[in-house]
């Protein structure tokens, strides 16, 4: 079989992230940090290492600021359903995947935030200068793909992240389609929120993903329960 689709999800995968999953399923499955058996320590165990080896690989200081989901999408909607409130100005990119596109419309359409839409087909000094334009004393988030899982594109996230320095707004990096491509310093590109998938070029399984936060920002979590 011949297979195209690794912008959707990679296959197959590397044989040892298959027996990795096979292993913990079958020996550390415990509830991880609900219960002191040697089972659920384990289980704690496996996510902080994986935790901290995310950490590192895109040179996040504290693996605390790191929050696990299935997938980008609830991630994104996570952030925008925490972070942003009514009269809140947003600005993304041509080039956003539906999960950026879509729970954004909906929070402009029921008039919560204002939305624009910055062309990415002018070039890169054209598309800064019109970021620059577009910024407002009400944006509060700019919300750009690395790079468009349709055509590649990589957008000039450092340089948007220099311009937001002494900006109020804060800056979502979509990570989905290059984390495992590109190399990503969440410092380098000053991103406050760095959202990523497992299953694409991470190789990892379908139902994992998770962001990065800035957690001097003020976030209202969508869910209680559990440990916290």
């Amino acid at each position: 079989m011949i297979y195209f689709d690794n912008a959707a999800t990679t296959w197959q995968k590397p044989e040892r992230v298959y027996q990795r999953v096979d292993e913990v399923l079958r020996h550390k499955s415990g509830n991880p940090s609900r219960g002191s058996h040697s089972i659920a320590l384990d289980a704690s165990r496996v996510i902080f290492k994986v935790r901290k080896k995310l950490a590192d690989f895109f040179n996040i200081a504290e693996s605390s600021q790191l929050v696990f989901t299935k997938n980008a999408t609830e991630a994104s909607n996570l952030i925008f359903k925490g972070f942003l409130s009514k009269g809140d100005h947003v600005i993304i990119s041509s080039l956003e995947h539906n999960a950026i596109t879509r729970p954004l419309y909906r929070l402009a359409d029921e008039g919560v935030i204002e939305l624009t839409v910055l062309e990415t087909e002018v070039g890169k000094e054209k598309f800064l200068a019109n970021l620059r334009e577009a910024l407002t004393s009400q944006t509060r988030l700019v919300a750009l793909t690395h790079a468009s899982n349709v055509t590649g594109n990589i957008l000039p996230i450092a340089e948007v992240g220099t311009i937001l320095e002494d900006k109020e707004a804060a800056l979502l990096v979509d990570a989905a389609q290059t984390a495992g491509v590109v190399p990503i310093d969440r410092r380098e590109l000053r991103a406050d929120f760095l959202v990523f998938t497992g299953h694409k070029a991470l190789f990892g399984p379908q139902g994992v993903g998770g962001f990065y936060f800035n957690t001097e920002l003020d976030f209202t979590p969508l869910l209680e329960g559990g440990t916290g």
